[in-house]
Parts: C-alpha cells; sequence; structure tokens
C-alpha cells in the first residue's frame, strides 16, 4: 500500500495536493500562467492594500498595566514599481488603512486605482468616501472573498516579509508556538521593558522598507527582471511619467475625516447640529435651519466638526464647535446668527412684497405672463362699428324683411347713432393705449432681465436700437429702468450694456461679496478699487446691507469702515 502511494504521489502530485490539501492547492499547484502586472503601465497606475497580524508583541499600556500584544502591519505595494510602504498599528481598522493611504500618496503621488480585499476596514465608508473623493476607483478591482490570488504581489509580498526578513527582528516570536505562549503569559517585568514599541518597530520597518527598494526583484523575463524598485521608478520618470501630487498635505487630513451614521448627513435644528450625542454650532447655520448637511469630523479631535453641502464636498460651508467647549463664546456665536437670520428675513420680506406686487398685476392683467400673445388676442376680441353709406336701406331692408312684422322699420337717428359711435371709437382708442402700454413694460422687463441673467446684449440694427433707447427714455422707461435698480452707476452699468461697451458678466455685482471683499481690504489696509466705491456707499445705507456689515463689525468698526469707504478710491 505504501509503495503504492508513493508511486502515485511521484506520477500524480497535483492530484496528491489536491486530496491532502485542497486549501493550499491554489498556491501550489494551481495554473499561473498570466501576469497580473501586464496591464499595469506606469508608476501609480495600481496599488494593492493588505493587513497582515505579524509574530512580532509590541508593548502596549493598557488599563494603567503594560502589556504584550502582536502588531498588525497593513501593508501598501505599487504594482509596476514594486515599491512598498508599511503601517504598523495595535487594530487594522479603517483610521489605519486611511493614515497609510495619506503618508503613501505625500510620498509616491495620488494612484488611478487601488486593489483590497473584502476586509472590513477597506469596506468600511470612510475608507470608501476618502477615495473617492480623491478620484481613485477601487470597485472594479476588488478581490472576490476566499481568493488572495486576486491580489498576487501584495500577498507575495507578506510571505517575503514574515517568513524571510521579519524572523531577523530579535523581538520575533514566532519560532514555536511554546515559545509564543511562555512570552505571552510571562510576568517578568524586564522582558516586558526590553519589548518594542509601536513606534519603535514603525521605525524598524521604514528603515527595512529602505533596504527592500534596493534589492533586485525578479529575473529575467519575470517580475523586475533583476532591477530594484528605485530604478524602474527612476527609469519611468526619465520617460516623463507624470506624478500627481497633493499640493496641501492638510487637504488629506480633511479628506479622511470620519462622518457621523451611513451618510454623514445631519439636520440642522434652531439649537445647532446633534453629532454622537454632542451639539454643535455656528453663526452660519441661521440660514440652514431645516436643511441637511455633511458634516464630518477628526476622531482625534471631537471639539470641532466641518460642513459641507453634500458628501462629495462640492461645497464648504464653515465650522461648527461643541457648544460646551470651555473656549467657546456662545455669546458672540448667537449674535452673529441672528444679524444673518435677520439679513435672511429682510431678503425674503422684499421677494414676498415683490410676489405680491405680482400677484395685484395679474390680477389686473391675467394676460400680462402671455406678454405678445396678450396683445394678438386681445386685439382679436376687440369690436368697432362700422358706418357705411348704406346703412339706413339695410336696416330698413331687414325689418322688411322679418314677415313677423307689419310694421315700418323705424327710422335711425343718424345722430345718435354717431355719437355712439364716436363713445366706442374713444373706448376702443382708450384699450389700444392701455394695450401697447403694457406691451411696452413686458418688453422692458425683457432687456431688464436678459441683463440681469448675464446674457449678452442681442445684435440689434442701429433703428433698431434707436427703438430700444427710446422706449427705456420714455417716462414710464425711466421710472422702471430707476426701480430694478439700486444706484445711478448700476443703471449707467445698463446702459453700457445696451451700447455694448462693456461685458455683461461685469453689469451684475454680487454686492455682498464685495462687501466682505472691501472689509478685508480694509483690515489689511488696502484701497478699493473706484468703481466699486459708489455700489459700496449705496449697498451699506441699504437694510440688508447694514445688516450685513454689523454682523462682521461692531459699533466702532462700522463707523471707522464707512468713514474708510468714503475716503478711498
Amino acid at each position: 500500500m505504501q509503495d503504492w502511494l508513493r508511486r502515485f504521489r511521484l506520477e500524480h502530485p497535483q492530484e496528491w495536493v489536491l486530496y491532502l490539501t485542497p486549501d493550499r492547492a491554489k498556491g501550489l499547484v494551481s495554473p499561473a500562467f498570466g501576469s497580473r502586472s501586464q496591464s499595469v503601465l506606469y508608476p501609480n497606475h495600481v496599488w494593492e492594500l493588505d493587513s497582515m497580524q505579524v509574530d512580532i508583541n509590541c508593548k502596549t499600556e493598557v488599563a494603567g498595566t503594560m502589556q504584550l500584544t502582536r502588531a498588525f502591519v497593513i501593508a501598501c505595494v505599487d504594482v509596476f514599481t514594486r515599491r512598498v510602504m508599511l503601517y504598523v498599528t495595535h487594530h487594522s481598522n479603517a483610521e489605519a488603512v486611511c493614515l497609510l493611504i495619506a503618508a503613501a500618496i505625500l510620498k509616491w503621488g495620488v494612484p488611478d486605482h487601488i486593489r483590497m480585499d473584502h476586509g472590513k476596514e477597506y469596506l468600511i465608508r470612510r475608507v470608501q468616501r476618502f477615495l473617492a473623493n480623491l478620484g481613485v476607483e477601487t470597485e472594479d478591482l476588488r478581490c472576490l472573498p476566499g481568493h488572495p490570488e486576486q491580489k498576487p504581489f501584495v500577498e507575495r509580498f507578506n510571505r517575503t516579509f514574515q517568513h524571510r526578513d521579519l524572523v531577523k527582528n530579535p523581538f520575533f516570536v514566532g519560532h514555536n508556538v511554546s515559545d509564543r505562549q511562555t512570552l505571552r503569559s510571562s510576568k517578568n517585568r524586564p522582558a516586558i521593558e526590553l519589548a518594542m514599541s509601536i513606534d519603535e518597530f514603525q521605525r524598524w520597518c521604514d528603515l527595512w522598507c529602505i533596504e527592500y527598494e534596493q534589492r533586485p526583484h525578479g529575473r529575467a523575463g519575470i517580475g523586475l527582471e533583476g532591477k530594484s524598485p528605485l530604478e524602474v521608478s527612476a527609469e519611468a520618470i526619465e520617460q516623463v511619467w507624470t506624478q500627481r501630487t497633493i499640493q496641501n498635505p492638510r487637504e488629506l487630513d480633511f479628506l479622511m475625516m470620519a462622518a457621523p451614521g451611513k451618510s454623514g448627513m445631519r439636520k440642522v435644528g434652531r439649537q445647532g447640529i446633534s453629532v454622537g450625542g454632542r451639539l454643535y454650532v455656528a453663526a452660519e447655520l441661521a440660514t440652514w435651519i431645516g436643511k441637511s448637511v455633511y458634516a464630518c469630523f477628526n476622531p482625534r479631535e471631537p471639539r470641532t466638526i466641518y460642513l459641507y453641502t453634500s458628501a462629495e464636498l462640492s461645497q464648504f460651508i464653515g465650522c461648527a464647535v461643541w457648544r460646551e467647549a470651555d473656549d467657546v463664546n456662545l455669546a458672540e456665536v448667537a449674535s452673529r446668527a441672528r444679524h444673518l437670520y435677520e439679513v435672511l428675513l429682510r431678503s425674503i420680506n422684499q421677494i414676498r412684497k415683490r410676489g405680491k406686487a405680482l400677484l395685484r398685476k395679474l390680477a389686473a392683467d391675467p394676460y400680462l405672463l402671455i406678454g405678445q400673445t396678450a396683445k394678438v388676442l386681445e386685439q382679436t376680441i376687440n369690436t368697432q362699428l362700422h358706418n357705411y353709406p348704406a346703412i339706413q336701406a339695410v336696416t330698413a331692408a331687414i325689418a322688411a324683411a322679418d314677415s313677423n312684422s307689419n310694421e315700418l322699420p323705424a327710422m335711425i337717428d343718424l345722430e345718435a347713432y354717431h355719437r355712439e359711435l364716436k363713445r366706442l371709437e374713444a373706448e376702443s382708442q382708450q384699450q389700444t393705449i392701455q394695450q401697447e402700454q403694457r406691451s411696452l413694460r413686458y418688453q422692458l422687463e425683457q432687456w431688464v432681465e436678459r441683463w440681469q441673467q448675464q446674457q449678452p446684449c442681442p445684435e440689434l440694427e442701429p433703428s433698431e436700437l434707436e427703438i430700444v433707447k427710446q422706449q427705456f427714455s420714455s417716462t414710464e422707461g425711466k421710472g422702471f429702468l430707476a426701480a430694478v435698480t439700486v444706484s445711478p452707476l448700476e443703471e449707467q452699468r445698463f446702459w453700457d450694456w445696451l451700447d455694448g461697451r462693456t461685458i455683461s458678466t461685469s453689469t451684475i455685482v454680487d454686492r455682498r461679496s464685495l462687501l466682505e471683499t472691501a472689509l478685508k481690504q480694509w483690515r489689511n489696509d488696502q484701497e478699493i478699487p473706484s468703481q466699486d466705491q459708489q455700489t459700496l456707499l449705496d449697498y451699506v445705507h441699504q437694510p440688508e446691507g447694514l445688516g450685513v456689515l454689523r454682523a462682521y463689525t461692531n459699533s466702532s468698526e462700522e463707523y471707522q469702515f464707512q468713514i474708510w469707504l468714503g475716503a478711498s478710491g
């Protein structure tokens, strides 16, 4: 029997492994004729990440006592160059994964794709949001559960690191189970004090990575063909490979922040935003009550949360602070919030007044919104008596044709008829004048709306342009233009836009942003352009502008700023 087994093992080695150790068959006897690096064309094209618990006991303090625990190492491998970066941690979690990716990005640049497995630390929303906001693809390369061969480079590195190099570490405890259990249960204080800390093991791994990147990898036709990762990286740089970098490292700190719940969205209430059982407040939230915002924070610094309009971080709203923090001045926050709310309230009241005025116009003239169509429709229903010479004879003929009437038709009183005819003609003329006025008002509104929406002025013939100017120069046109502009300067900008002397985008001024910019220039002892001086002077004398100014200044600063504004330009 033993002879038969020996012959079977020699003649059928593949089947022998499949029978005895099916779990190891993938790495021993399964075909591996292809190359997963063939489609990787340049550095940072594809990274592979994986976590491993290594046979190194690191000392750590738990509940006031020093203990020994096995450390976790998260590895990141650039497939094209085989460069490696390691991150040592007590636990393999989302925080550690984000920190490793951020460190690799600062050193190597931003990758195009990252291949990971289905570990919970990689599937967690914090990691996915971090990579999605960076524009890094992960879904197409995610490994299937139970298929480590789909990320072969980091798996091969893990084996090299643990079985070839980690055994050289003096604190390696993986020789046998007996030695490992003895050291784990040891109460010997000197033995614990001699053990490495997490930071010391991290420094050891960093030095080891420097040496690893200088080793030759592979052989002719396989892997890097005897080149080191640094040599491959240098060759890529010589071939004008472009590295995508992050301008400010602080950007990564904000991108990797944690978010509460599944989506990170929180609804703004009258008392602020609730995150993790804490209430956070900010003056900017005064105009966001009832809306949902995206909140994120640094778990190590929960005093402040950062608010955006969406999880894509498309627009930053502001920072909110924990209202119970010692250095938070709630009175100042409430004061600024009240001013911003008053500005919003005044704006809403103005819109409400305009809406009521529009409703009154529509009640008086239902065809106002139809525009030119109303003019055509009303012309078709307007009537006018027609005077013609045969009217008396025709009237008599109609009366005679009535078989039921035996009486002669009454004679028409021509004087009364002509008086009625003149009255009807006067009413018709008055209706025509009113319709022309409505049509003129509609045309004026169309021109001003085009200007306010920053659309280019249409190209007109000189005669047509002159007609438009005459419309705005009329009494009604001047009154309408004065009502929709806030200052003579803005009215002049409309005339310049109509003449084509300025670009339409320059005629529309965000006066609130202009005021905020002027406040910064005032605090920095800078001058403002002369063309903005009159606009700001008019704006700060209006309720809206005065409210914005008081929201950013106290009474003394408000007075000094207005003096400076009048002397600038």
